[in-house]
């Protein structure tokens, strides 16, 4: 797999634990909400996110 598909993969699943995890009435589940969505901005502005960053170092090469 590659790197984009990998940091895609990995957000839905963070996205879809915090999701659950305030469907199961634990309200600490927003705060893994906010912070993806607080690291896409960051990533949006600044091109540079730790978990791509982890990625690159383990191997991981960009898509296409």
């Amino acid at each position: 797999m590659c790197l984009e598909r990998v940091h895609r993969f990995l957000m839905a699943f963070v996205l879809a634990l915090g999701a659950g995890l305030l469907s199961q009435g634990i309200h600490e589940g927003i705060y893994v909400i906010y912070f993806v969505i607080g690291m896409l901005f960051i990533f949006g502005l600044t091109n540079f996110c730790p978990s791509v960053w982890f990625m690159r170092k383990a191997g991981l090469k960009k898509c296409g």
